[in-house]
């Protein structure tokens, strides 16, 4: 998975033999701008980013990458996260000052560790969020959409980690 400003891309892969791949229109600028208006953001506001998210995952699911719901959990399947969202929430989870990518690389965040992170992210102004540790600040705006794009991402897929 690949959370982008625009959209959030999908791949599965078996090795090196990639199986289906499906751009979304969850982009975190996007949802952002849509729906996270008030800082911080209004509970009304993140159940809308929640649902519009559960909504094009549960298609992601069914019709994009159909594959996947036969995938057994126990299957050795694997759900790798890539870019500034998922590498930004494993700065955070690690507390990272400086950015280290050495330890960010292969960091496993669990599903109750993100939905931990979303709400402590969407708890705070975003001036505050500028100041997280291993949070780039320029990416503070945008961090609790790609959260919750994360987290519904991993809840819709039915994966833990």
């Amino acid at each position: 998975m690949d959370i982008g400003g625009g959209s959030t891309e999908f791949l599965l892969a078996d090795g090196a033999e990639v199986r289906a791949t499906v751009s979304t229109g969850l982009g975190v600028v996007k949802l952002t701008e849509a729906h996270l208006k008030a800082d911080p953001p209004l509970p009304g506001d993140l159940a809308a980013v929640r649902d519009v998210v559960a909504s094009r995952v549960a298609r992601v699911r069914t019709r994009d990458l159909p594959d996947l719901v036969s995938a057994a959990p126990d299957s050795g399947l694997a759900f790798v996260g890539t870019a500034g969202t998922v590498t930004s929430l494993a700065a955070i989870d690690l507390a990272l000052d400086p950015y280290d990518p050495e330890r960010v690389n292969g960091h496993r965040l669990t599903r109750d560790r993100v939905a931990a992170l979303c709400g402590e992210l969407a708890s705070l102004p975003l001036v505050r969020r500028r100041r997280i540790r291993g949070l780039e600040p320029a990416r503070a705006d945008v961090i609790v959409a790609g959260a919750m794009v994360c987290l519904g991402a991993m809840e819709g897929l039915g994966l833990p980690e």
